[in-house]
């Protein structure tokens, strides 16, 4: 169950990051269409180039003579709805520019497998800015009959950040604290991955193994 969570959060991951790490380029056809896209090739003749149809990805082909316009890396610092199933342009709009720490979305939502629960878990944080590139983030969460709690400090920016602290997770039977040292990636649009290594102490327990290090990769929004 958990290599099948766990092959299922790499795919999600794999795609997510194709998405939020390209910017797309812009074709406006003759009859007014507007295309978000990555062009391939440039010809005299014509643009070869990939977009959005019927929900996949489909490589197409267009006359020189049908083009108004291209231009390569056209959205920066732009929010793009789409018309449901394409990448047609139904909507452009400018958002902030973003370039610290105090210009990012501080709310996140997201799904952790592995991590301070130890299987899964849902979690809220919320950002408290300290300078351009540096924050601390609290953190609360549950899983299966756990609780869990976090402090973390984050160093980077605009997207991608180290991040470090230090959390505990219980069940009021035992406890575990926690001690990380990941990277965080916060996209402008709202994505949000998390990976990282755990070192984890067991608080209470003696006669079990007081030190053992575990992995936590995390999926979610950030508003």
């Amino acid at each position: 169950m958990i290599k099948r969570s766990l092959l299922f959060f790499i795919i999600i991951i794999s795609l997510s990051l194709h998405s939020v790490s390209q910017n797309f380029d812009l074709i406006i056809t003759n009859n007014g269409d507007s295309i978000a896209c990555f062009i391939q090739e440039i010809s005299e003749d014509s643009v070869n180039f990939k977009m959005m149809e019927n929900y996949e990805w489909k490589s197409k082909s267009i006359s020189s003579n049908e083009i108004n316009h291209y231009k390569k890396n056209a959205f920066e610092n732009m929010s793009i709805v789409f018309k449901p199933g394409t990448s047609y342009i139904e909507k452009i709009t400018l958002v902030k520019e973003i370039n610290s720490v105090k210009d990012i979305n501080r709310n996140s939502v997201y799904a952790e497998l592995g991590g301070n629960a130890g299987e899964f878990s849902l979690n809220y944080d919320r950002l408290f800015p300290l300078g351009e590139k540096t924050g601390i983030i609290t953190r609360g969460g549950i899983g299966a009959f756990i609780v869990l709690a976090e402090t973390n400090f984050i160093y980077g920016g605009p997207k991608h950040f180290v991040e470090t602290g230090i959390g505990f997770a219980t069940n009021f039977n035992f406890t575990i604290m926690d001690f990380r040292l990941g990277y965080r990636f916060q996209a402008f649009n709202g994505f949000v991955l998390r990976l990282a290594p755990l070192l984890d102490y067991n608080v209470f327990n003696e006669s079990d193994k007081l030190w053992s290090v575990r992995y936590g990769i995390s999926l979610g929004y950030s508003f």
